[in-house]
């Protein structure tokens, strides 16, 4: 596969850095991976997960892959919390 090269806007640079000194990503080529992964996790052409429950398996995946931490907080008190 040939190498591809991606130009971000200004705005999506800008973001990018926010990211990188707040510490939610270690590159730009993570964010990438997170974003890809994401997609993949889509129906397609929805945009959306296939369903709450998919959705969080992946944001803990996520977290424990990436070794992030709640502070002793579960997904599910905060799924209940945004209820609210």
């Amino acid at each position: 596969m040939e190498a591809m090269t991606i130009s971000p806007t200004p705005e999506q640079e800008r973001k990018i850095q926010e990211a990188l000194r707040a510490g939610l990503i270690e590159s730009p080529e993570q964010l990438l991976d997170v974003g890809l992964e994401h997609l993949g996790g889509c129906r397609a052409g929805s945009g959306a997960p296939d369903s709450i429950g998919d959705a969080v398996d992946r944001v803990a995946n996520f977290g424990k892959r990436h070794g992030l931490s709640l502070g002793g907080l579960k997904i599910k008190d905060l799924i209940d919390e945004g209820r609210r």
